[in-house]
């Protein structure tokens, strides 16, 4: 009320759709105000380009017929000392125009095993089927078997392993990718072969960014600014990262006085926000490693959020065929100088967090996750929630937390409550890329319910290439 004057009873719209994705408006209200709008009309079903432009596969490369050339199938090319070097060298110059390295490869007579890491391909199943197209080039005709290890953060996530002759047979075969489903097979990954060959050229490796950053922390207030990243993967399994944070603009109301009665883990976001620019979000050391079959871990241990620094440690069991996932994770962090630098001084609050997680594939691209545990402000309770993650990697999903923190202390009825999404950048550009744009949105800013933010989690790190994550889009497996 007493927000504008009201001249008329009539209000006036003109519209003005260009294309099924964009919408213009213009717009006369109550004789005072005039207004405008500009509507994005997003589908997750469907991609804005159509298609993703990349590089076309290879064909599979057949072998000649045993009986017209047996010599070909002789086995005694792994005795000659220069074979390794020459198959990686070729295998990674078919690999390269994919954006797929290789991290080690091993072989008989019979059987091949590749591991791989795939910097550009969205779809596991693609990069799965590149690489076995080249093995297809790369190898001599006694190798029956490939085996292909999927790595991500220096760990193996999975073995595929396909028959050659199979691929040779169903290429051009109807309904090829149901064909070839039936026949691979999907197993843990086991440990790297002791005769691997390794490539001394790719660790350590440097990589930077820097990139326009939009950070919402409450409906319609946030700022826009620049983020640069490094990372530094110093061997198989460690990495060393970092993130820089400069404000460019900002619509926020500034330092606000919190007047939560649990410690401020959160609410005191504000002050962050306005002190510290630019501020150092997170550098951390993270190492990576696999303690045994079906299992995954990962310790990170520096200022692993704008808030907080510490050790997170993350143990998870995940079988490559299982629908269900357990987890554990264990926290102590001390809370951060809202000046952005490395100081602690400001605050004298340090915690151990820790939760017991359930994960579970509904089918379909429905995913539910349930945590249990202690929070960042010491309140206990439970985290519960669902996401969709549809083919072309759009991602959406809800959540909600309930803690033993009062009402009067949690806010918002005592439920933590939101929505979030990432939006795969291909999905706009239709050229391959693993890399999107995610966001999420909160009902509740408050201190309960809080958890510490640590980069890598595993179960999303590897699900990608387990069934559950390669079996909806395994037909790309041809592409």
């Amino acid at each position: 009320r007493g927000l504008f004057e009201r001249d008329s009873p009539f209000n006036f719209g003109l519209e003005y759709q260009r294309g099924p994705n964009t919408r213009f408006g213009i717009y006369s209200l109550y004789g005072s105000e005039v207004g405008f709008a500009f509507h994005v009309i997003l589908d997750p079903k469907s991609r804005v380009t159509g298609g993703i432009v990349g590089a076309a596969p290879a064909p599979v490369k057949a072998r000649p017929a045993r009986a017209a050339d047996p010599d070909a199938f002789d086995g005694g090319w792994v005795t000659q000392p220069d074979a390794g070097p020459i198959l990686r060298e070729n295998l990674a110059k078919r690999l390269a125009n994919d954006g797929i390295a290789i991290e080690d490869l091993a072989y008989t007579a019979t059987t091949v095993q590749v591991r791989i890491r795939n910097g550009r391909i969205d779809a596991g199943s693609q990069a799965i089927g590149r690489t076995a197209r080249a093995l297809s080039h790369v190898m001599p005709a006694s190798v029956e078997v490939f085996e292909i290890v999927p790595v991500v953060n220096g760990i193996g996530a999975s073995k595929i392993t396909i028959r050659r002759s199979d691929l040779e047979a169903l290429e051009y075969t109807a309904d090829n990718a149901t064909l070839l489903r039936e026949r691979v097979t999907v197993t843990d990954a086991g440990p790297v072969p002791a005769w691997s060959l390794g490539d001394e050229n790719l660790y350590p490796k440097f990589g930077w960014s820097l990139k326009p950053v939009a950070r919402l922390t409450e409906p319609l207030k946030g700022d826009v600014g620049l983020r640069l990243s490094a990372r530094y993967d110093i061997a198989p399994g460690l990495v060393l990262s970092g993130a820089i944070y400069k404000q460019i603009a900002s619509n926020r109301d500034g330092a606000s006085v919190s007047t939560s009665t649990l410690p401020h883990v959160r609410t005191d976001g504000s002050r962050y926000n306005e002190f510290g620019d630019p501020a150092l979000e997170k550098l951390t050391f993270a190492w990576f490693a696999r303690p045994g079959e079906n299992l995954y871990s990962r310790v990170t241990f520096g200022y692993v959020e704008r808030m907080h620094a510490g050790v997170s440690g993350e143990l998870l069991w995940k079988p490559v065929d299982s629908q269900l996932a357990l987890g554990a994770e264990l926290n102590y962090t001390k809370q951060r100088d809202t000046d952005g630098g490395l100081g602690f001084g400001e605050y004298d609050y340090d915690i151990v967090t820790g939760y017991v997680s359930a994960y579970y594939d509904f089918g379909n691209g429905y995913l539910g996750q349930l945590d249990v545990g202690r929070y960042l402000a010491g309140d206990v309770g439970a985290t519960i929630s669902v996401d969709r993650v549809f083919a072309n990697g759009w991602r959406v999903g809800a959540f909600a937390t309930v803690t033993d923190a009062g009402p009067d202390e949690f806010g918002e009825g005592g439920i933590d409550k939101g929505i979030r999404f990432t939006i795969p950048f291909n999905w706009a550009l239709g050229t391959e890329t693993r890399r999107g744009f995610g966001m999420t949105l909160r009902t509740n800013g408050g201190d309960g319910g809080a958890r510490v933010e640590v980069d890598d989690r595993l179960y999303d790190s590897i699900r990608d290439y387990h069934t559950d994550g390669l079996d909806p889009d395994w037909g790309r497996v041809w592409r």
